[in-house]
């Protein structure tokens, strides 16, 4: 633009600044770390932590960017690749991009598989299906997996973990999470402020509505966000 010194320059500059941190702090979070951790009767554990989906950036939905990328490169390498058993930590996982929850969710769903319904609001109940089998889905894999979730779970990882736990793919261990179950969009307004719009709700696999409840875990146990992922999955299941 025409003004660059002074005052009003530098705070662009800072606004600018703001901005890209955010998107970097996002994209960040949105990247599976792992981890293997060698148990004392030789079982290899793999964990895939996520601390939020993060949307493919450039290249669509078959971009190597974003969670769902990141999901699926850790599975099919080493150390993952080799797991024994899976855990897929998502405490303290607030969400994010709400389709790359339900992409995710199909790498471990047979075909046919309910992932999610969305509801709008006139009240019509659109499910999301899976068409194919996905690589990690029983039958194509024989290893255990868990989704270890707490109150700080929400949106698109409540998604993921209903949709799991649903579909019998994975024993979801912790606390009842958190209960963000709409779909909502943010709409910009001339005056360069913004609106929030829920345009839906969803349904777990089952019909549920989550929102405001949470997604009940399969095996219950306190279990800090932070805290030893394994040591909380071991005490869940008493061995």
């Amino acid at each position: 633009g025409g003004g660059g010194a002074g005052g009003g320059g530098g705070a662009g500059d800072v606004v600018r600044q703001t901005v890209s941190v955010r998107r970097a702090v996002l994209r960040d979070a949105g990247e599976a770390t792992v981890r293997l951790v060698l148990g004392e009767d030789g079982t290899r554990t793999g964990l895939l932590t996520l601390r939020a989906f993060s949307a493919p950036t450039g290249g669509g939905a078959s971009s190597d960017s974003g969670s769902v990328a990141s999901i699926a490169r850790a599975l099919g390498s080493e150390p993952l690749a080799s797991a024994d058993e899976l855990i897929i930590d998502l405490r303290g996982n607030p969400g994010g991009h709400f389709p790359s929850g339900v992409e995710a969710s199909r790498l471990f769903l047979p075909a046919d598989a309910t992932i999610v319904s969305t509801v709008d609001r006139s009240g019509r109940l659109s499910p999301v299906l899976t068409f194919s089998s996905g690589p990690y889905a029983k039958g194509r894999t024989a290893r255990p997996t868990y989704v270890l979730v707490d109150r700080g779970t929400a949106s698109a990882a409540e998604v993921f973990a209903a949709a799991l736990k649903d579909n019998r793919a994975a024993t979801v261990v912790g606390e009842r999470t958190f209960g963000k179950a709409l779909v909502q969009s943010i709409q910009r307004l001339t005056d360069a402020s913004a609106v929030v719009l829920t345009v839906a709700k969803y349904r777990t696999p089952r019909g549920e509505d989550i929102n405001g409840r949470g997604v009940e875990p399969d095996i219950e146990v306190a279990c800090e966000a932070g805290s030893d992922a394994v040591g909380c999955v071991n005490r869940a299941l008493n061995r």
